[in-house]
């Protein structure tokens, strides 16, 4: 095989040389034409490499992209930050850039979407998320017409989720195209992107591999020192190259080199030492470079930063911390900002923060609020509101992740006890549109933990048991709504039956007897309260929860007030998706497909449609013998799902499009 240079570090080319077999499969799958593929073989239109901590994902895929750059295909790269995963296609926005003018040339809805979700433009409502998956298909469809294309997600696990979930809906969608998504990540359960095959994983290098790398570096270590690399390493490329280039300094082994250190703790230290052996100049220039997020924009940074030939970064490159190539100035590995960084004494890490947040001031009230929440060490009423403004940002360009993060970080630095326990359940809230379980149970579990308040902590509950609607653990859903839709009859009975309407679904889904008389008991109780008085929405999921929970004794009523409904509630298709599911069980077909008609056509948020129940749409327009429209109704509900995870509403979606299959092909 070639053996690549990557780069001018020997450790990282090395790395490329003992990793030649992965390194083979990568070139062949990228550069081979597509033309040329026998129609028995799979195109793989993603390619997904899996590695730990310094495993040489990095080190492959730049050896892929100069191998692909020199035979004239066309590269767009992006390489994620921790500290941008919460930023809202803050990976997209970066992915685009070297062609952000081909944007202009987009119809006018994918340019509107993609203007927004970018912060260019102003809209009175979210982002939608399939149309901005569309723009960027067309995007690169048109991009590679002209000359073949790879796009590359270099440490996939911290992008962000608004960016992952749009490449993922593209990389299903060009198995025709001579376009190649090559995804590398420390996360083997990355959602969407990397659970797609194939899957390359970079395991820790052999005995043999590990020396032939310690083989290679400039001081080769001997003797008892090599034996303590090797065995504290083990097998990862990084921690092998890192720990002979520190042995190395030294002229006489080490006495910690026979202690059991954790290869983490080892490394932390090599960056420590190297970092507080600078001048006290050079250290404040690193620390700053670590500091600044790829979402900083480059041209009001630069002036913050020393120039890139100003000799105050020469012991740095020297001591292998930051590396000038193409013009550019970086860390010298992607990840080792991150080593850098923590490092760093904190009072140097948190002047850094401040220093770019009035360098933001007004021009950038988002970069400007999260490097001031990064500089305080303590609490604070004032740097918490701003985190929130931002959120509330975030949450209008649909970037619930990024929003619940800023809440959770604002609660953090709240000092009024009952704010922050406000902003946690805002938290939450954003969380459960993510589709992430495991985020809201954790979100739900600090503010139980920090409340005295009951109610808090029941709507708390009931912020986990909506999503666990969508799973298939129908008795462990139905016991987490119950709970609160309890606990709350009597103090809050709006929230109550918010918790008994998403009960009523379950019992819809799991047709358990046991569940209805639970539902049925708690009702009454929750809907006429002593001395409290329903305001419309209340009123409204009483009889759905009745209708849903047990649609065979529905009161006749409700049916009748469902076209008024509907007519008054046509800008809110949480609401109206709610009405069209009962008209359909009442066996209004037509008043739930036209109600449906509205909600999905409003419906602009990432997650899956309310309660779960858009499979009944499907079956509501599969009636009316719409089977086009049932059938995207299908796969829109599945694309949704699955891209959160929600495995048992993606199943309920393809059921239903396999029912529709066999009914259309039986006419």
């Amino acid at each position: 095989m070639d053996e690549y240079t990557v780069t001018t570090a020997c450790g990282r080319s090395g790395t490329a040389v003992v990793r030649g077999a992965e390194l083979d499969r990568l070139v062949a799958a990228v550069t081979a034409p597509r033309a040329a593929e026998p129609v028995t073989r799979p195109v793989d239109a993603l390619l997904t490499v899996v590695g730990e901590f310094g495993a040489g994902k990095t080190t492959l895929v730049e050896a892929v992209v100069a191998r692909f750059a020199a035979d004239g295909g066309r590269v767009l790269k992006a390489d994620s930050s921790q500290s941008e995963t919460h930023l809202a296609f803050s990976g997209l926005h970066q992915l685009l850039r070297p062609v952000r003018g081909r944007i202009e040339a987009l119809p006018l809805r994918q340019r509107g979407a993609l203007h927004v979700a970018f912060g260019v433009a102003e809209r009175s409502e979210a982002p939608d998320p399939m149309l901005i998956g569309t723009a960027v298909l067309t995007m690169l469809s048109d991009l590679a017409a002209e000359r073949p294309l790879l796009v590359v997600v270099d440490g996939a696990q911290w992008a962000d989720r608004a960016s992952l979930d749009a490449l993922s809906f593209v990389a299903r969608r060009l198995a025709d195209e001579p376009v190649t998504l090559l995804v590398a990540t420390r996360d083997p359960t990355l959602r969407g992107l990397a659970a797609q095959e194939p899957t390359l994983t970079l395991e820790p290098l052999d005995r043999g591999a590990a020396e032939r790398l310690l083989d290679l570096q400039p001081r080769v270590p001997a003797g008892l020192t090599r034996a303590s690399i090797l065995d504290q390493a083990e097998g990862n490329p990084l921690a092998l190259v890192e720990l002979a280039r520190a042995a190395g300094d030294h002229d006489s082994t080490s006495r910690t080199i026979y202690g059991p250190l954790p290869v983490t703790e080892r490394l932390g230290r090599v960056y420590a030492d190297r970092l507080a052996a600078l001048p006290a100049e050079t250290r404040r220039a690193v620390v700053r470079l670590a500091t600044v997020d790829n979402e900083d924009p480059s041209h009001t940074v630069l002036s913050w930063l020393p120039d890139i030939g100003d000799p105050v970064w020469a012991p740095a490159e020297e001591a292998g911390l930051v590396r000038r190539s193409g013009g550019r100035l970086r860390c010298d590995h992607p990840l080792s900002r991150l080593a850098i960084y923590h490092a760093a004494p904190a009072e140097e890490r948190r002047a850094a923060h401040l220093g770019l947040a009035q360098l933001f001031g007004d021009q950038d009230p988002d970069r400007h609020a999260w490097h001031l929440a990064a500089a305080t060490s303590g609490l604070s009423a004032a740097v918490s509101a701003r985190l929130e403004g931002s959120a509330n940002r975030a949450r209008h360009r649909s970037g619930y992740a990024a929003a619940a993060h800023m809440l959770e970080r604002a609660a953090d630095l709240h000092p009024d006890r009952g704010e922050s326990t406000r902003l946690l359940a805002a938290a939450t809230s954003a969380a459960v549109l993510t589709g992430r379980l495991d985020s809201v149970e954790r979100l739900a579990a600090r503010t139980r933990a920090g409340t005295d308040d009951p109610t808090a902590a029941a709507l708390a509950a009931l912020q986990v048991g909506r999503l666990m609607t969508l799973t298939s653990s129908h008795n462990a859903a139905f016991g987490q709504l119950m709970r609160p839709a309890a606990a709350l009859a009597d103090t809050d009975p709006a929230a109550a039956l918010e918790a008994l309407a998403a009960a009523a679904v379950v019992r819809f889904y799991s047709g358990d007897a046991a569940q209805l008389y639970e539902i049925e008991r708690l009702l009454p109780l929750a809907s006429v309260p002593s001395g409290h008085r329903l305001g419309e929405r209340e009123k409204l999921l009483a009889g759905w929860a009745g209708v849903v929970a047990h649609p065979d004794a529905a009161d006749a009523r409700f049916a009748l007030r469902l076209p008024a409904l509907a007519a008054v509630t046509r800008e809110e298709p949480q609401t109206l998706v709610l009405l069209a599911a009962a008209a359909w069980l009442l066996d209004e077909t037509e008043l739930a497909a036209r109600t449906y008609d509205a909600a999905l056509t409003s419906w602009t948020s990432q997650g899956p449609l309310p309660d779960g129940l858009g499979g009944v749409a499907a079956l509501a327009y599969l009636e009316q013998g719409r089977w086009a429209r049932a059938q995207t109704a299908c796969a829109e509900l599945a694309a949704v799902a699955s891209s959160v995870g929600l495995d048992h509403a993606a199943a309920c979606a393809a059921a239903t499009e396999a029912l529709l299959c066999a009914l259309r092909a039986a006419r």
